[in-house]
């Protein structure tokens, strides 16, 4: 009977077991078997049933089902999914490893109590009801992609060790996954994510387009000097990336799938790292004049890979450290950021010149021009007085010591004519 109690336990069945609606039993009222003998078979039953249950589960959800195969059964899918039955087999593995080592005791000795076996499963009392009910959970949650991470994340901050190292082992193949799709966004821009299972998620951006755009830019957390990623694109794509397109669309983070174990500011850095990233990846035929098509990333793109990929080797998810090689890349592209856009392109000195000429920093050019122009403005409009205002407007500049033609030449004044009182307007054109 030993032999078919091994069978039970491994979720096999028949003669003196059998399968009923609450699971695997003992054949009731067998002449043989004492009611106390019955009642600790049924005990152990319950880890058969238990176990028979989980294999079910990665039978079902762990063999390759496609999401356009699914049944009416679930609606659970996707890479984490696979994971988390990879994980859970590596778990019952060790029951597996129980059971044969107690088949090998059963060989050398025939006559080996019940009380061998029941003491030598303990731990698989504690450990499989908590399985159970977390799986319960990520069925009736229909969880999907990073949600079960944060479901198995909260299951496994529990007291007995034997729980928290399985649940944290099977969280720690959920995690491999993670961590690649995670260097995939970071390092290259690359949102490798199928069956949309990651935090972030591309938007599209023909959906409510005008109305949404304020709201959107709200949201966003300031990545540089008060600059979101989507503002650094419009800055160094131009203005052609706010027209929507049939492949336009940006990134941003979905709630439901973000781990509660994750905080927000550390998925806002994550999302501008890799918005960063993907402006210079996106057109690197654009890139040319600016840095010789070099993304952020290439200079110690195998350094944060490396820092990474240790993260990931971690047998338990170390928050702190994850947070701190966030920074680190965080700290990396804004700098890098800061050299495009201050430096290199002269933010400094932009900024100065439009203080300078449509904020009127210089006023004395402007008493300047006024008291060069002004018969001019006592005049009506003629076909020359655009050409006219324009001299006075750069002997003016000289005037006042601005000998920087480069400059000038830059700005245009045009004379507009209303249509009621042929009055002069004066515009600067940059």
């Amino acid at each position: 009977m030993l032999h078919e109690l091994l069978l039970a336990l491994k979720g096999h069945y028949g003669g003196v077991f059998k399968h009923t609606n609450e699971g695997i039993n003992v054949v009731p009222n067998l002449p043989f078997m004492h009611s106390s003998e019955e009642m600790v078979l049924n005990k152990l039953c319950k880890l058969g049933t238990y176990y028979k249950d989980f294999s079910d589960f990665i039978q079902h959800y762990g063999s390759g089902l496609l999401a356009g195969q699914r049944t009416d059964m679930d609606d659970l899918h996707g890479l984490y999914m696979k994971c988390l039955c990879q994980g859970l087999d590596n778990v019952l593995q060790d029951y597996r490893d129980a059971l044969l080592e107690i088949e090998q005791d059963v060989l050398h000795d025939a006559y080996l109590p019940i009380s061998h076996l029941s003491c030598r499963l303990q731990e698989f009392y504690l450990l499989f009801p908590v399985l159970a009910s977390t799986i319960d959970q990520i069925v009736s949650h229909k969880a999907h992609g990073c949600y079960i991470l944060d479901i198995l994340h909260k299951n496994s901050i529990f007291g007995m060790p034997v729980v928290k190292n399985a649940l944290n082992r099977i969280l720690h193949v959920c995690h491999g996954l993670f961590f690649k799709q995670l260097s995939a966004w970071m390092l290259h821009g690359i949102a490798s994510d199928p069956h949309q299972e990651f935090f972030i998620q591309k938007t599209n951006q023909l959906k409510d387009h005008s109305s949404g755009q304020k709201k959107d830019d709200e949201e966003e957390d300031l990545g540089i000097m008060g600059l979101t990623g989507r503002q650094l694109q419009k800055i160094h794509l131009g203005p052609d990336l706010d027209e929507p397109t049939t492949d336009t669309g940006h990134y941003s983070i979905s709630a439901d799938l973000l781990p509660s174990y994750i905080p927000l500011r550390v998925a806002n850095k994550i999302l501008f790292v890799g918005e960063s990233v993907q402006m210079f990846e996106r057109d690197k035929h654009k890139m040319k004049s600016i840095h010789q098509a070099v993304t952020i990333m290439s200079s110690r793109e195998d350094e944060f890979a490396g820092d990474l990929q240790e993260l990931s080797m971690l047998a338990e998810f170390n928050s702190i450290s994850f947070e701190t090689i966030i920074d680190k890349i965080r700290v990396h592209a804004a700098e890098y950021l800061w050299f495009v856009v201050v430096e290199q392109s002269g933010l400094t000195s932009q900024l100065r010149v439009m203080k300078d000429f449509f904020l009127l920093g210089r006023g004395e050019l402007y008493l300047a021009f006024i008291d060069q122009a002004q018969h001019l403005l006592r005049t009506p409009a003629t076909s020359t007085t655009e050409h006219d205002v324009n001299r006075a407007f750069h002997h003016a500049a000289r005037n006042v010591l601005i000998d920087n033609d480069a400059l000038l030449q830059r700005f245009h004044l045009t004379v507009p004519l209303t249509q009621k009182d042929k009055s002069m307007l004066f515009c600067i054109k940059l």
